[in-house]
């Protein structure tokens, strides 16, 4: 029996342990001489994925070989000639005949070294020519159609010195033909130059022969045995594996690759194989369970699938034998219950055991059965490889020549990720593939430092659970929880009152707060909050005592607040717009003796004991209440308000907000970017939402003035916009919606804002869009603001970048004195790059819940970080990741991550491209389910005013620019996006869609233009199936990529057009396809097949 490498070995002692064998049963005959030679499986694959990209070179297999002395380079010649002359597979070209593969054997070929002499080279630019060579010779692709599949370069270095670059396509060789090539030539140099015959006994079969007997034996009950075993293992939502990447998938799949080398020690090695025995598992596969652990972690997923390539040459007639026998195994793992690593093992030996007894089962006709998604982007079934592989021989010296052989630098990657491992007298080395469309090279270098220490760990406690196994340094540990601290010295012990005060007595006559006509100045609202202060005390007002303010947007809510607050009280402010019962439920929860209101309001709100004063009555009784400050009652620590959010019960929580966070806040935003006299703020949010206490006190604490947007305007952007400028706006918060309308407000000529800073948050946001607005306001800074109300306002911003380029809006670093983890659910932190909960620590952070003790002990968690004894840190229930620059991106709710067809969606990512489009002012993704169980991505669009066609437009951009599988298959248009009062969008009133209306696939629909009837009865010869719908899809009618190949070949013919066969996978339906036939320019002759380049490519795109 022959094996590929250690894993193939020991794998096979095992299963004959359990009672599996592999030693094949018959003799593989050679085929009919009459018969046309077939295309293996694999083959197939090969031949079509080259139809998709012709100059795609991933799948050029490339060996360097050093020579160190006397070389013939003639009779080297003669032996490759030999070798190409033995094996058929070397003399094979591919054809496409009718969109069908065709071999064609050759008799003979051609064959010559190139032979490039480097001696007038200095060493330097010797060794750098031959590293160049090497490259560009293994990234040359070949043309499967039009040549001999096999290539050398023997590059002279020197008298007795040369290296060759051996190059062959995958599609005629593998791994372990690339042994046999090797040895074949040593065998027959040595023979030919004492001019003897050849040694090398006579080919038993040919791989034509494998080819036709793999044909006839993947049918009947040897196939159904295999098909049966594989598609329990892989039935279900297959999961797509979905690590942390510093860039999303691009629309199309690259192969664009890099290669990061890496060592484990020898120590670790010996300890984990013998850790291996001990479990009865090979080495090869307790690497593999660490692996799939490490996966685990980076992607939070329990569903893994990987892929292992196996030599599949269990017959002694195949060991020989130069071709594409290797097979690609699909390893499916369970990882959920938390199991401990020994665990982990015996669920990854039993997999692998079971695997290999089925591994006759080609990897195309396993795609075939279990129908995998067919996004072009991704790799069908595996996104990532696992290889052991033995190491390669040392350097081999005969007739005086010394062989030894030389890395070659891959460029290309078929997966996003593929690890390589290799086993040799130093312990193992360690070999990363990756995507670099994907992922930076620090990520895959920090991600070969995380196996290590993974295995490290492992050998250390092998009985832990994988999800509590070490993988971070101490050193990284250390930075990624001190990631962003800052300490900033500020007066620790002010109060939100007290700064104001103090800001009253510097700047008296300076305007504090203006209402339309109305104004008061610092000493008059001072005084106005001290009188109203004064009589509040008699009311039962006083430290941390509650207080309803329920009034309308006016210079009378400052009074109120800044009374309330003197009092050493907290305000409880009250919307009017919100439901009565909800405000009810919040005065009686916090049980508050006064509420301040208006005339016009002040019957509305009743309660037993409750006292209702109204600010704006002709007479009050605090008119001739003392107007000086009132001793301090209340400290940094004191309650400053309380604002009810959301609660998992359907009752409002309270938030306790003490003063030391807004404090801290406002002290870190007035280092960023400074206001004082002369500066006015507006503020646009609802006082029951707050943003407000930013928008208030980052004005009052440092003498600029409070302008209070009317109601009239808040709602209406361009009202909005005239209202800044009209006023000499200098610092505001935008919501989200406001944004894109602000942004084609400036572009449309409008000018004169005085804006120099601008909050964004509540919502993710285009940085571009951003950028573009900083570029149109000169001096404009824009900061995004992030944080719960628990962690008052904003405890991380983000300074955003004029010229950014698209994509979501970071949500920064934390504020100063404020601790900022991304934790995963053992409240341990994980790497850069890798998505955790945000937990927030440190001065921001609140009391906690009123009158909900639980829900506080559950959310307000003691920080085992701070190495303070009282710390404490909020449990945000929000994901994200750190960027290389150390800011976070924001990821969304744990607990609304969105998983559609085994992929994880960020819809962040749909809604910046859809928002970017000129024709849409606003744009939300959601989840809805059109059936239980049955999720669909919907597109909430508002389109700009004149806009048309934009469901097309958006379809053809979001196939631009993002993978298929985050094509909304409804877009609903809107005159408005609903809005909560504190301008966020409220999801929950988002209309129902039909999607019946909006998907093409929902009831059957008949084939009406002829192009659809035409297209339809292709399908039906073709595919089998007796009536095709418009929107039905190719490959749900049981099509395959080879069926797909013949079908577009047979539409060229029909219809005269240049289609490529990528269409098919950009849009399945027939109702698609129709219409790119249709817009496709018609062609005078009938083209073959072609596969443009994505340069000259225009890309359709069309619903799901």
């Amino acid at each position: 029996m022959g094996f590929q490498n250690e894993a193939d070995e020991l794998l096979a002692l095992l299963l004959e342990e359990e009672g599996f064998g592999l030693e094949a049963t018959e003799t593989i005959q050679p085929r009919d001489p009459a018969a046309e030679p077939q295309l293996s499986f694999a083959q197939a694959r090969l031949w079509f994925l080259y139809q998709l990209d012709p100059n795609d070179p991933s799948y050029n297999i490339s060996a360097a070989v050093h020579f160190q002395g006397e070389l013939n380079v003639p009779v080297l010649e003669t032996c490759f000639v030999e070798i190409i002359e033995r094996h058929e597979a070397l003399r094979t070209r591919f054809l496409t005949v009718n969109g069908q593969p065709k071999q064609a054997i050759d008799a003979q070929v051609d064959f010559a070294i190139t032979v490039v002499d480097l001696t007038g080279l200095d060493g330097e630019e010797q060794a750098a020519e031959v590293d160049r060579l090497l490259t560009v010779e293994s990234a040359k692709p070949f043309k499967l159609d039009q040549e001999a599949l096999i290539r050398a370069v023997l590059m002279r270095t020197g008298e007795t010195e040369h290296t060759l670059c051996l190059t062959i396509h995958h599609i005629v060789s593998d791994g372990w033909s690339m042994g046999v090539f090797t040895a074949e030539v040593a065998a027959l140099y040595e023979a030919y130059l004492d001019d003897k015959a050849s040694p090398l006994p006579p080919l038993q079969v040919q791989y034509a022969d494998f080819a036709a007997w793999q044909r006839e034996v993947m049918q009947g009950e040897t196939y159904e045995k295999l098909r049966s075993y594989w598609t329990r293992q892989l039935h279900g939502e297959l999961p797509v594996l979905q690590l942390p990447a510093d860039r999303p998938h691009p629309a199309e799949k690259t192969m664009r690759g890099q290669m990061h080398k890496f060592r484990i020690p020898k120590d670790v090695a010996k300890g984990i194989t013998a850790l291996g025995q001990q479990e009865e598992a090979s080495l090869y596969m307790t690497l593999l369970a660490a692996y799939k652990a490490l996966l685990h972690r980076y992607s939070g997923q329990e569903d893994l699938i990987l892929g292992t390539p196996i030599a599949n040459r269990s017959r002694p007639e195949l060991e020989g034998l130069i071709g594409f026998l290797a097979n690609t195994l699909v390893l499916r793992t369970d990882l959920s219950g938390r199991p401990t690593f020994r665990e982990l093992l015996q669920r990854v030996r039993t997999m692998a055991l079971e695997g290999y007894e089925h591994q006759d089962m080609p990897f195309v006709k396993l795609v075939e059965e279990v129908q995998p998604n067919r996004d072009v982007n991704v790799s069908p079934l595996i996104q990532a490889m696992f290889v052991l592989q033995n190491a390669p021989k040392p350097s081999a010296t005969f007739n005086g020549l010394t062989v030894s052989m030389m890395g070659i630098e891959s460029k290309t990657a078929k997966f996003d990720v593929s690890l390589f491992l290799t086993e040799d007298q130093d312990g193992l080395e360690g070999v990363f593939e990756y995507n670099t469309d994907l992922f930076d090279a620090e990520t895959i270098e920090r991600m070969g430092t995380h196996y290590c220490n993974l295995l490290a760990a492992v050998l250390h406690s092998p009985d832990t659970r994988i999800d509590e196994l070490v993988f971070l340094s101490a050193a990284e540990r250390r930075d990624v929880l001190a990631e962003g601290y800052r300490e900033l010295a500020y007066d620790r012990d002010a109060t939100m009152h007290g700064l104001f005060e103090r800001q009253a007595a510097l700047t008296p006559d300076a305007p504090a707060v203006v209402d339309g006509e109305r104004s008061l100045t610092y000493r008059e609202l001072n005084e106005a909050a001290n009188r109203l202060a004064h009589h509040l005390l008699t009311l039962g007002a006083g430290p941390d005592v509650p207080v309803g303010i329920y009034l309308e947007r006016s210079l009378e809510i400052v009074v109120a607040i800044l009374a309330v607050l003197k009092t050493g009280g907290a305000y409880l402010p009250l919307d009017p717009s919100y439901p009565q019962e909800r405000l009810l439920f919040m005065l009686e929860d916090t049980a508050a003796p006064v509420l301040l209101t208006q005339s016009s309001m002040q019957h509305d709100l009743t309660r037993a004991g409750l006292q209702v004063l109204a600010l704006d009555a002709g007479s009050v009784p605090w008119q001739e209440a003392p107007s000086e400050n009132l001793p301090a009652a209340t400290g940094a620590e004191g309650l400053a308000y309380i604002i009810y959010t959301s609660g998992t019960t359907g009752k409002p929580k309270g938030v306790l907000v003490p003063h030391r966070g807004v404090v801290n806040l406002m002290a870190d935003m007035h280092r960023l970017k400074p206001l004082g006299t002369g500066d006015r703020s507006s503020v646009w949010t609802s006082f029951g939402f707050d943003v407000s206490v930013y928008e208030l006190f980052s004005a009052l604490f440092y003498g600029a003035a409070v302008y209070p947007a009317p109601e009239a305007v808040r709602y209406d952007s361009r009202t909005f916009f005239h209202w800044l400028r009209d006023e000499g706006i200098t610092s505001a918060y935008l919501p989200p919606f406001m944004f894109k309308d602000l942004a084609n407000w400036l572009s449309a000529g409008n000018g004169g804002l005085a804006l120099q800073l601008l909050m964004a948050g509540v919502e993710p946001l285009s940085e571009r869009l951003l950028g573009t607005i900083m570029q149109q306001v000169p001096g404009l800074l824009i900061f995004n603001g992030y944080g719960p109300t628990e962690t008052t306002i904003s405890p991380t911003f983000y300074v955003v970048d004029a010229q950014a380029p698209e994509r979501q809006t970071p949500i920064g670093k934390a504020v100063a004195n404020t601790r900022l983890y991304l934790l995963d659910h053992n409240l341990q932190p994980v790497p850069n790059g890798i998505a955790g909960e945000v937990y927030i620590g440190g001065d921001m952070v609140v009391r906690g819940y009123l009158n909900r003790p639980e829900e506080t002990e559950q959310r307000f968690l003691p920080d085992p970080y701070c190495g303070q004894p009282d710390g404490r840190m909020y449990k945000t229930g929000d994901l994200a990741r750190r960027l290389p620059d150390g800011n976070l991106l924001f990821l969304g709710r744990i607990d609304q991550q969105v998983k559609i067809r085994g992929f994880r969606i960020e819809l962040g990512e749909i809604e910046a491209q859809l928002i970017a489009h000129e024709a849409v002012r606003e744009a939300v993704v959601t989840v809805r389910e059109a059936v239980p169980g049955d999720k669909r991505l919907v597109a909430y669009i508002v389109p700009s005013a004149g806009a048309e066609q934009v469901e097309a437009e958006l379809r053809a951009r979001i196939g631009e620019q993002l993978p298929g599988y985050m094509m909304p298959s409804a877009f609903v248009l809107l005159d408005a996006l609903p809005l909560t009062p504190n301008g966020k969008i409220d999801r929950k009133a988002l209309p129902v869609p039909d999607f019946a209306a909006n998907r093409s696939e929902r009831a059957y629909i008949a084939p009406s233009t002829p192009t659809e009837q035409q297209l339809a009865a292709l399908w039906s010869q073709l595919l089998g199936v007796e009536a095709v719908g418009v929107s039905d899809n190719f490959f749900e009618l049981g099509g395959h990529s080879l069926l797909a190949m013949q079908m577009i070949a047979q539409v060229q013919s029909d219809f005269h057009v240049a289609l490529e066969v990528r269409s098919l996978f950009d849009d399945p339906s027939l109702g698609g396809l129709a219409r790119m036939i249709d817009e496709t320019e018609t062609q005078t002759a009938k083209p073959e097949i072609v596969a443009l380049s994505r340069q000259a490519r225009k890309r359709k795109s069309h619903p799901q």
